[in-house]
């Protein structure tokens, strides 16, 4: 559902970003940066080793282990972003985020899970501790320490479209406070639907992060 929803997103946006899913390297967050640094500083070999430590200290089993090293569906700079933003997650339901990182089928899909995982690393991070994360009705979400929901969604541009309100209305996200946060930006109509169903949002994600990282 979290790659069906953001193809949908894409499809019916003017001026989709295909090919710009990567997270830019303008962005200052601190797993692009270390991330970085591993990549430029240890031999391939030790990389994969890292992560692979990294990963079994988390609690993935080994035939997951060997899946994620053979998965080429991501770059090892890529993989050792996302290891490093799952390390900092040290919260009920990190298994659950790393399966659907497991379950990629292609090279957009990959790119997309390393944006969704650096997300959740960064809001947990600079924004607000998440407590636990959980899959509702096929996405990612996390609720922060006060109960608040916490929903990412990698979009360039949000359409209030059935295909995604549907969704994101049901009572699978019910909650008393709870905040979309998506890649870009939203409709007129968006977000005037969203604030009548009391969802609070986030635009343009990174540039949020950036900020904080800058200015805490």
């Amino acid at each position: 559902m979290q790659f069906e929803l953001e193809r949908i997103a894409w499809a019916s946006s003017i001026g989709s970003f295909a090919g710009e899913f990567a997270i830019p390297t303008s962005v200052v967050l601190s797993y692009v940066l270390q991330a970085q640094e591993m990549v430029w500083s240890k031999s391939a070999t030790e990389l994969e080793r890292i992560n692979f430590l990294a990963l079994k200290k988390m609690g993935v089993d080994n035939s997951a282990l060997i899946m994620f090293n053979e998965l080429d569906h991501y770059t090892l700079s890529e993989k050792t972003l996302m290891v490093l933003a799952l390390q900092s997650l040290e919260v009920e339901g990190r298994l659950l985020l790393i399966q659907m990182l497991l379950e990629v089928e292609d090279r957009d899909e990959a790119m997309l899970m390393v944006r969704l995982v650096a997300v959740f690393g960064s809001h947990h991070r600079l924004v607000s501790p998440i407590e636990k994360l959980e899959i509702r009705n096929g996405l990612a979400v996390g609720y922060t320490n006060d109960g608040s929901l916490v929903l990412p969604l990698v979009l360039d541009y949000l359409h209030w479209a059935p295909e995604i309100t549907d969704v994101i209305l049901s009572d699978e996200f019910e909650a008393e406070d709870r905040t979309l946060w998506i890649g870009g930006e939203a409709s007129a109509i968006a977000k005037s639907r969203l604030a009548v169903y009391d969802w609070k949002l986030e635009e343009n994600f990174f540039e949020t992060f950036r900020r904080l990282e800058e200015h805490p």
